[in-house]
């Protein structure tokens, strides 16, 4: 129910039964993660780091070093967003959503083939995440691959979604032309406008 109301946009309600929740079950290291998770949605960065740093030694690692990924790459600090989005994965192999946040990080910092790796990874994993596959398109594009970006492309069926990839795209090939930064990417596609990294 918390999770629910939190994916509805409903974050402060969350966070107040987060406190009901905390009354009866103290001490619950998901409960700590969804908590942070929601701080991160009201950009309450330095409180949800924080809470993500005291739980890097428990069970719920793989969340919390994906949890300061996000906090990175929403931040616009691409290194830092690879390092822990690589931690993250390193302790949840098979999560497809740490490796297509992983994947964007990659390729926001400018390491494609590894972006493109990560993405595709999340992409077979998670044939219907629409974040995953339009990650995989941007991967593709970025890496020369014009044919797959578009094989990939002409499959979705809603017509404004593939506008909006395809605007992606180009945003992308313009930028990283005139940018001085290797894989700068700019524009996102619409499924990560707000956050590349919603949950």
């Amino acid at each position: 129910m918390i999770n629910d109301m939190r994916q509805s946009g409903r974050t402060h309600a969350a966070l107040a039964h987060l406190d009901a929740f905390d009354l009866q079950y103290p001490r619950s290291n998901d409960a700590a993660v969804m908590r942070a998770d929601c701080l991160v949605d009201i950009k309450a960065f330095v409180e949800a780091a924080t809470i993500y740093r005291k739980l890097l030694k428990t069970e719920t690692a793989a969340a919390a070093y994906a949890g300061l990924g996000r906090i990175e790459g929403l931040n616009d600090r691409w290194a830092g967003a690879v390092s822990e989005f690589g931690q993250a994965v390193a302790r949840a192999p098979t999560s497809s959503t740490y490796l297509n946040d992983y994947g964007y990080a990659l390729l926001k910092a400018g390491n494609l083939e590894q972006a493109l790796f990560r993405t595709r990874q999340a992409a077979e994993l998670a044939p219907t995440d629409v974040r995953a596959r339009n990650n995989l398109i941007l991967a593709l594009s970025a890496t020369g691959d014009a044919a797959g970006a578009a094989a990939l492309l002409a499959a979705i069926t809603d017509p404004v979604e593939r506008a909006d990839v395809r605007a992606a795209i180009a945003a992308a090939a313009t930028t990283t032309a005139a940018s001085a930064t290797p894989g700068a990417l700019g524009t996102r596609p619409a499924q990560m406008v707000v956050d590349p990294f919603a949950q």
